[in-house]
């Protein structure tokens, strides 16, 4: 595999599964230094839902200075590389440059997170100069939750909520799937996001906020990228505090981050709290479909609890 490459390995090493399988390696005599190996799971698309997104990716790398992985470019000119045989349900995988920065979670403050917004506002930008001139599949959407089957009571797992906690998610899925339907897909409101732009997914180098996995990127609306940027802050479910200044100060300051670089539509705080809620059960989808125990993960109870008190309020509002 990595003879389709005009590059030479120094050493590989895992780094972790999460549904891509990554691996981090060091590289003789290249532009990089190091770069992540990263194998793509059947459901990613294949080949050419994942060229999609390395395309976009070449595009930021191009056209910005924005802390992003930038793909590599195989000795045939391609971003993507199939597998000779689908191996473990994996089909194809790329190379891309690793990303430099720490990731402080767990020791965010108000200016980091103007940071991340100035990054969201400028991704932002580019994306919607980008889909100008590309056509970016229509179908290929960011992932939303499956408030259909909450709000039929279709949970994978119902035996880890009791009657009442299904119904209060049944109710809450319910009513922002009727609030959502009023929010169009203007231009400039809608278009490529990252979709999964969330507390592990940026990092910070030299001044400057930066995002890796942008596996699940696709069409959305932008606002839908700033709730998951802030949804594990407003509601710290996996153990990660808002930080020293709380969460109105990082929340602020992300909006005045964003503001700074890019205008905010009309209406766009309404639009947030409910894509905030979204982002919610997008968790709980996560947790439904992939854990195997309801405790896989140890804040996995607590989160679930937080989750439905968040519905239960957005309900009695």
């Amino acid at each position: 595999m990595a003879s389709r490459y005009d590059v030479n390995f120094e050493s590989i090493k895992f780094v972790a599964d999460f549904g891509c399988i990554v691996f981090r390696s060091k590289l003789k005599d290249s532009r990089f230094n190091q770069v992540s190996l990263r194998f793509y799971p059947t459901e990613f698309g294949g080949v050419e839902g994942v060229r999609h997104e390395m395309q976009w990716l070449k595009s930021i790398a191009q056209d910005t200075n924005l802390l992003t992985p930038e793909p590599l470019v195989a000795k045939d000119g391609s971003l993507v590389q199939s597998m000779p045989e689908t191996l473990y349900d994996v089909d194809c995988f790329v190379l891309l440059s690793w990303v430099s920065g720490r990731f402080l979670y767990k020791s965010l403050t108000a200016k980091h997170l103007k940071q991340v917004g100035v990054f969201a506002g400028k991704l932002h930008n580019h994306s919607q100069r980008y889909t100008q001139d590309v056509e970016f599949p229509k179908d290929s959407l960011a992932y939303l939750p499956e408030l259909n089957d909450w709000r039929e009571g279709k949970c994978q797992r119902p035996e880890w909520f009791s009657d009442e906690e299904r119904v209060v998610l049944a109710h809450a899925a319910s009513r922002l799937l009727e609030e959502s339907n009023d929010q169009e897909k203007r231009p400039g409101e809608y278009g490529l996001i990252h979709g999964d732009l969330h507390v592990e997914n940026f990092l910070f180098y030299r001044g400057s906020a930066g995002a890796i996995d942008f596996a699940d990127c696709g069409w959305g609306h932008y606002i839908y990228d700033m709730a998951s940027t802030l949804v594990y802050l407003k509601y710290p479910i996996a153990g990660y505090p808002p930080g020293s200044s709380g969460y109105d100060a990082l929340y602020t300051a992300f909006i005045h981050g964003y503001q700074s670089v890019r205008a905010l539509s009309p209406n766009w705080d309404c639009y947030l709290e409910r894509y905030i809620l979204m982002r919610l059960f997008v968790m709980l989808d996560w947790m439904t479909w992939c854990w195997p125990t309801s405790d896989y993960i140890a804040w996995g109870p607590k989160a679930r609890l937080i989750a439905i008190s968040a519905m239960r309020k957005y309900l009695d509002a």
